[in-house]
């Protein structure tokens, strides 16, 4: 080659490289481009893919896990709710009432995997101070569990130790895997226990040792592991895409249930569950099916495609981002499910917990706005109006105020709420605007929320009771989604659970306390019988007469002392057909009684009365006695016939009298025919002597009365005549003073003083004695007065009249510290005078003799006593002697010392005054201990003249 020939070569080499570069420069261009991209687009999806299904694992074990929590949850709260009951009812519970109970819960329907529910009580301590139990209850009544009834749970180690862990603490406590005794055919079975403790306090004692002292029993829920996890949790409906794997953290070496035999391809995920005291592990991994789901298959594809159409790298980087966003919104749902299913466990927990009707409304209706997101919550309870018609009442609100919705009255049932409230159905509409079962009702009332998103649910009990429902709003639309209708369906269920305990504990609370006032009431009833009874035995048995008292159908029942007696045996239980043969029951003429015709039984079992029927009784001693009685049939208020009574007496002396009384009387009635001849005769000479006894006793009268005039002028004389010689006694005394006066100045002193002593206690005798004589004068001339006046009778208050003498004397009383006082007394007709004088000179002398070692008391009461008053003043002075009880009424005698001033004619006045109103006066009296003065008055004199 010439060196001309280089360029021209180098030229063509340059050509061919950049024909050759626009032939493949573009395409390897974009291969290389293509390779880069699908490379990195490769990474990337294998990189967020390995992501998304981390999280989607995730997902999976966090609706495993909380499945198992909630499943053991329900369990507790179905533990509690019974311990409850045993605690509302005292443990006063029968074997009929449990089941009942139980088949309200509809335990095999809504606890499935659950072996049965059941009561250990109590029984004792042993020696070495361990507790003792036994299984009390245990339902459903089936083979497996009849097994397991009487047995002593504290005696094994595990079980002993959940036991004393419950009762020390006061919550649930669940046992470790062990083997049950109540699987069929006798298999053992690994599974556990869960209890929960009941006291004998109500609540949960404060201290441990309280705690001790007062445990009464567990409640408790035996569970088989295969068909808890199987039918409890997993519900026939298993996870293809995860398996797991449960054990105690205590014994990792065994599982207590396990789901899911292929290896997994990932690492195993181990979540920690706490319940009832225990630790649980949960180990899960992925199976083949989510291997088949996840990212890393579709990398080859993905590669595949991308070297080959670069249009897909665009489209795998669409999958990225859509794959990212995805995973996003993924987390953003598991964080939100979180929140909802720790409201949920904490709502399940305070539901099982409260048991006040009212509370639990509110809080359900306020974890319910938590768990659907609403702005608004309510629970419309269902009643029942005054026409018998179903109505619902706005029961508890949360979001919003009562006002807001109690303004628009009782709801009606629309279309789109019928469901809810008639039918059992969960309601939810996106926009209740748009909803067509709204509007044709006339919308949105003017004033109501504003609502756009609804969303309700019926609360219906398992007994099918319909408590009320649920309703939920939210003022934007499409705020309800599939996901928080199945929340709210399923909390509405738990929810009715936890009403029908609530309401089953309040249902317990009345009847028991209906119980207790029912034992009560037939205590005090049984009571009152039994004193009843008592007291009519006690009455019959004390009566004279015989008492005999059967039942309806004749047979004795009661037999007293007296019916004893007269037959001479007393036995009960005895019909009509053995009275002739136990009693000795015959007729007059001796022949034995039928019993048809006895009286007690045709009272006993016909209904009729007999009154005054005759009978013998032969006693086993052989003696015969003649009876009379009279039987009447006893009937209940109802008017029901309930037995008889017959009443009997010893007639056998009576009718002998009787006998006699006729023969003396027709003995007597001859002797009367010749004694009515005798008084004839005799009536003739008494009419006689009667005329001529007038005579003498008119003639007697008019002496008497003419002997008393005298005396009343022989009285005036003489206290006349003696007034004279007194008045000169008197004046020749003061004669004599003067006399010695003069005479005594001519005396030396020595002797005037000497002799003037002596006259002057001669003086002074005279003058004593003059002025006695003065008074006993005057007291004759009042006698003679007081006999010469009249008596003129008035109606007197004789309260009011002692009450003013009493006035009169309270100078007196006051100086000797005495206390008088008056009761009501019975008001009279007679003189005014003479009865002032009379109690005056009582209560005078009362205040003169008392006592001075004590305080006087003086006091006035009366009386009536047919046609008298009786009144009576009692002291508590120093009394009379009984001797001087006669003689104190004599004109100037006086009992004891006459220390005290008087002329001794007082009380001699009284009686003189007690006499001339028609009355008379006496007296009661004891030394050192007081007096008592009884004055008898007419309620009504008539009025006369003293004589």
């Amino acid at each position: 080659m010439s060196r001309s020939a280089l360029p021209s070569a180098r030229f063509g080499r340059a050509a061919w490289r950049r024909a050759l570069f626009r032939r493949f420069g573009l395409s390897l261009t974009v291969l290389a481009v293509g390779l880069v991209t699908t490379a990195f687009v490769t990474w990337q999806v294998s990189r967020f893919g390995e992501v998304g299904d981390r999280e989607r694992l995730a997902r999976l074990i966090d609706v495993q896990v909380e499945a198992i929590r909630d499943r053991l949850n329900a369990q507790i709260a179905l533990l509690r709710g019974g311990a409850g009951y045993f605690a509302a009812t005292d443990g006063e519970i029968t074997e009929d009432e449990f089941a009942a109970y139980v088949n309200r819960l509809r335990f095999e329907d809504t606890y499935p995997g659950a072996q049965g529910l059941g009561y250990a009580r109590v029984t004792g301590v042993q020696p070495s101070g361990r507790l003792t139990s036994e299984i009390v209850f245990l339902e459903p009544k089936e083979g497996r569990n009849e097994s397991a009834i009487g047995y002593d749970m504290l005696s094994e180690p595990v079980r002993r130790g959940a036991m004393q862990r419950a009762r020390d603490l006061g919550v649930a406590s669940m046992t470790g895997p062990l083997n049950q005794v109540q699987t069929d055919a006798g298999t053992l079975r690994a599974g556990f226990i869960i209890y929960v403790p009941v006291y004998t306090t109500p609540g949960v004692p404060s201290s441990l040792d309280a705690r001790r002292a007062t445990i009464r029993g567990w409640v408790y829920s035996a569970l088989r592991a295969n068909a808890f996890f199987g039918e409890g949790v997993l519900r026939g409906r298993p996870p293809r895409e995860v398996a797991f794997a449960v054990y105690d953290a205590s014994q990792q070496e065994v599982p207590i249930f396990a789901y899911g035999a292929r290896a997994p391809w990932a690492a195993t995920t181990v979540r920690r569950l706490e319940v009832g005291g225990r630790e649980w592990l949960v180990a899960f991994a992925a199976t083949r099916d989510f291997q088949r789901k996840a990212g890393r298959p579709f990398l080859a594809t993905i590669a595949l495609i991308g070297f080959t159409v670069t249009v897909l790298l665009a489209r795998a980087a669409d999958a990225q981002v859509r794959a990212a966003r995805e995973a996003v919104t993924a987390r953003e749902a598991l964080e939100e499910e979180t929140v909802r299913l720790d409201a949920l466990r904490r709502a399940s927990a305070a539901l099982a917990a409260e048991l006040d009707l009212r509370r639990l409304v509110e809080l359900v209706v306020d974890e319910a706005q938590t768990l659907t997101r609403a702005a608004y919550g309510a629970f419309f309870e269902r009643a029942v109006s005054q026409d018998g018609e179903p109505i619902w009442r706005l029961y508890s609100l949360s979001g919003a105020k009562r006002e807001d919705f109690v303004r628009f009255g009782t709801p009606r049932v629309t279309d789109l709420l019928a469901p809810s409230f008639e039918r059992g159905e969960t309601v939810r509409s996106d926009d209740v605007l748009t909803d067509a079962r709204y509007g044709r009702m006339g919308g949105m009332p003017k004033g109501h929320l504003p609502v756009r998103s609804y969303l309700s649910t019926p609360v219906v009990s398992s007994s099918g009771q319909v408590f009320g429902a649920l309703l939920f709003g939210h003022p934007e639309p499409a705020r309800f989604g599939h996901r928080e209708e199945e929340l709210i369906t399923a909390f509405a269920a738990q929810a009715a659970t936890a009403l029908d305990n609530a309401q089953l504990f309040r249902d317990a609370q009345e009847e028991i306390a209906r119980r207790k006032r029912a034992e009560i009431e037939l205590q005090d009833e049984r009571r009152a019988a039994e004193i009843e009874a008592a007291e009519r035995a006690a009455i019959l048995g004390q009566l004279g007469e015989g008492v005999i008292v059967t039942d309806a159908s004749g047979r004795i029942t009661f037999v007293n002392d007296a019916a004893a007696r007269l037959h001479g045996v007393s036995e009960l239980n005895v019909g009509p057909e053995g009275y002739v043969s136990t009693y000795g029951i015959l007729t007059l003429d001796g022949r034995p009684y039928s019993s048809e015709e006895m009286p007690l039984t045709r009272a006993a079992r016909y209904g009729e009365s007999i009154a005054d029927a005759r009978w013998r009784i032969r006693q086993p001693n052989g003696t015969e006695v003649l009876a009379i009685g009279s039987a009447q049939p006893i009937t209940a208020a109802s008017g029901q016939r309930i037995g008889a009574v017959l009443t009997l007496r010893d007639d056998t002396e009576r009718h002998a009298a009787e006998e006699s009384l006729r023969a003396w009387s027709e003995r007597l009635e001859e002797r009367v025919k010749a004694r009515t001849a005798e008084l004839e005769r005799a009536r003739d000479s008494l009419e006689m002597i009667n005329r001529d006894l007038e005579a003498i006793v008119e003639a007697r009268v008019a002496d008497v009365k003419s002997a008393n005039e005298e005396v009343q002028r022989f009285a005036y004389i003489v206290s006349h005549d003696l007034r004279a010689p007194l008045v000169n006694i008197m004046g020749f005394a003061g004669e004599l003073e003067t006399s010695f006066a003069e005479v005594q100045d001519t005396l030396p002193k020595a002797d005037a003083d000497s002799f003037g002593a002596d006259v002057k206690e001669s003086l002074d005798f005279i003058r004593a004695a003059i002025s006695k004589m003065d008074g006993l004068i005057n007291a004759i001339l009042k006698l003679s007065r007081e006999g010469q006046r009249r008596y003129t009778p008035v109606p007197l208050d004789m309260t009011t009249l002692v009450r003013t003498a009493i006035a009169t004397l309270h100078h007196q009383a006051g100086e000797v510290g005495a206390e008088m006082s008056v009761e009501a007394l019975p008001d009279i007709t007679s003189d005014r005078l003479a009865v002032e004088q009379i109690f005056a000179n009582l209560l005078d002398n009362a205040l003169k003799y008392l006592d001075a070692d004590r305080r006087g008391k003086i006091d006035v009461s009366g009386r009536i006593d047919g046609s008298f008053a009786v009144f009576e003043v009692t002291d508590n002075g120093r009394g009379i002697d009984p001797k001087d009880h006669a003689r104190v009424f004599d004109l100037f005698r006086r009992s004891g010392r006459p220390e005290k001033p008087g002329e001794g004619i007082g009380l001699a006045y009284v009686r003189m005054l007690v006499r001339a109103l028609g009355g008379r006066i006496s007296l009661s009296s004891e030394p050192g201990v007081g007096t008592t003065f009884t004055v008898r008055l007419p309620l009504e004199f008539a009025g006369a003249t003293s004589q």
